[in-house]
């Protein structure tokens, strides 16, 4: 997708989300850099700036710019609650992870192995009953998800 549509800012958000995902913070950091440097007054610039803001370890600023102007905007997007609370686990913020964290599903998201397995940043809540409730709550709903589309067609 970059190579087709290097300027799509959704996708460097994305890139600076999964290298920082890989443990790659001088490479996500610098493509935050490079984002806002294209234009630092729209959504995407102050997301992968928040992003850089957890992997850095900048908590105070992290928190302000969440909680600015950008957090009902995040607060009603199904996939952010996730991505915010992974930030703010990052940071050592584990009440401000659990608020956002318990807010996914809520806004419909019901990703179990994302939460449970994959996404990095949430390792430091695996370990709290808290977050072991969360996955009770949507692990259901997980295994009984079907595709309103059907299902995939198998491979060849």
């Amino acid at each position: 997708m970059f190579r087709r549509e290097p300027t799509l800012r959704f996708v460097n958000f994305h890139r600076v989300q999964l290298l920082a995902f890989l443990g790659r913070t001088k490479e996500a950091c610098q493509l935050a850099d490079e984002t806002v440097a294209e234009n630092a007054t729209d959504m995407f610039a102050q997301i992968v700036t928040a992003v850089k803001y957890a992997i850095l370890g900048e908590r105070d600023s992290l928190i302000d710019l969440i909680g600015g102007k950008l957090e009902s905007y995040f607060w009603n997007d199904p996939e952010f609650p996730e991505w915010i609370a992974g930030w703010f686990a990052t940071v050592g913020e584990r009440d401000r992870a659990f608020h956002w964290l318990e807010r996914w599903p809520d806004r419909g998201n019901i990703n179990y192995p994302l939460a449970a397995h994959v996404d990095p940043m949430l390792e430091p809540l695996r370990g709290e009953s808290r977050f072991q409730g969360l996955l009770d709550r949507v692990r259901p709903e997980w295994e009984g998800f079907t595709p309103a589309f059907g299902s995939f067609p198998s491979e060849k």
